[in-house]
């Protein structure tokens, strides 16, 4: 059997960067997680222990990494998992009732979920990251299904058709949209997608949200569908299966900002500095503020500034909701660091506020604690005559 890295032609470096970024939770149903938290964590429903649940992401980590096959998945993790007890159907503890019951642990048909589950996820994730450093080039993306026996006719009718690398549609329909889903998307030069001689899709009012059932007990769910015409011009829906209309990609951001964070606040601090600096400057900033999501570490502070006002972490996050919020206002977030580095600090009502003069404008920054982290509230660009207007700001001037 081909192995999926193998099918999808993608290096495993994201992927496995992707997957290795999860931390770990014990879930007793696969739905007791939401979708950001499946981008987040690695988990098996009814692994309820951490040592089978650490058995099987080890694996799974291996067969990201090296393109493994499913059979040498399974070869490798069967009997550890028939060592540690979960295997078969057996009588366990319900997670959510704390009644005994019967349940199925591991099997080769689980394995088989597991393997392809996890991989298909991760290598989807990391493709979507590789497609966004290079929008400037193929900024056509195009939803591709694997066309034979065993694709649904769902699937099937998506396949070929293409929206712009930022239609909000790609937020739901990003590859796998379900069990098993063998779908992927390709990037496409201007030239490509004329070539190819298909209308242009528009998702910007086709997503809208319904309630459906997810178990024989009656649980219910929401779940995100897409809205498009088919080639006759007749109005079709596609509904993901429960739980698995988002993008791995960028609800994996996240949980990857947290990771980056946290060794930006080990760092010293000139390294914190220079790195933010540098990330600021890449692309992907750029490509991450058109479609904001998570949030991004956009400054670091000197530690007695964010001990100052009882911030724990040094390092500034700027939320996707404070960019979404700023809207079309022309904002150098790219130079918020060097506002840290060169303006003059002002304390103010528990927050930490940054102001450069350059000339007839003035930059300023702002950061406050939220919890356990340092949260950009606002980053401006004022003229002399509006920053005078604001006493806090015209103290620094």
């Amino acid at each position: 059997m081909a192995t999926i890295a193998a099918n999808l032609k993608l290096q495993p470096a994201d992927a496995t960067e992707y997957f290795r970024a999860k931390g770990l939770q014990v879930t007793w149903s696969w739905t007791d997680m939401t979708r950001d938290a499946h981008a987040a964590a690695f988990t098996v429903a009814k692994a309820t222990t951490l040592d089978v649940l650490s058995a099987i992401r080890s694996e799974v980590d291996k067969a990201v990494g090296e393109g493994q096959t499913f059979e040498a998945f399974k070869k490798a993790l069967r009997p550890k998992l028939q060592d540690l007890g979960w295997w078969g159907r057996q009588e366990v503890l319900d997670g959510e009732t704390g009644e005994l019951t019967t349940a199925q642990l591991g099997s080769n048909r689980r394995l088989r979920t597991i393997f392809q589950t996890n991989v298909q996820t991760a290598y989807m994730a990391g493709r979507y990251k590789r497609y966004l450093a290079d929008v400037e080039n193929r900024p056509y993306w195009r939803y591709v299904a694997i066309l034979d026996g065993r694709t649904r006719p769902a699937h099937r009718a998506l396949h070929g058709k293409v929206w712009r690398w930022d239609d909000p549609i790609w937020q739901v329909i990003w590859p796998p949209n379900g069990w098993g889903c063998r779908c992927r998307v390709q990037a496409l030069t201007e030239a490509e997608f004329r070539a190819l001689g298909v209308a242009l899709e528009d998702g910007s009012q086709a997503i809208s949200t319904i309630r459906v059932p997810v178990n024989k007990d009656g649980d219910t769910m929401d779940v995100q569908v897409v809205r498009y015409m088919d080639e006759r011009g007749q109005p079709r829906t596609f509904r993901p299966d429960p739980g698995w209309d988002y993008n791995p990609g960028v609800a994996s951001q996240a949980n990857l900002d947290r990771v980056m964070t946290s060794k930006l606040e080990q760092a010293a601090p000139a390294i914190s500095q220079a790195t933010v600096r540098d990330m600021a400057g890449q692309p992907q900033f750029g490509q991450w503020l058109q479609a904001p999501t998570g949030a991004w570490p956009l400054v670091s502070v000197p530690p007695a500034d964010a001990q100052s006002i009882g911030a724990a972490s040094r390092i500034g996050t700027l939320a996707g909701t404070v960019v979404r919020a700023a809207g079309s206002a022309t904002v150098d977030y790219a130079g918020a660091q060097l506002v840290i580095e060169q303006g003059i600090l002002v304390r103010s009502a528990g927050q930490l506020i940054y102001v450069l003069r350059q000339g007839e404008t003035v930059s300023v920054v702002r950061a406050q604690a939220s919890g356990d982290s340092l949260a950009v509230v606002s980053v401006e660009r004022l003229t002399l005559e509006q920053a005078m207007v604001d006493a806090d700001i015209a103290a620094a001037l």
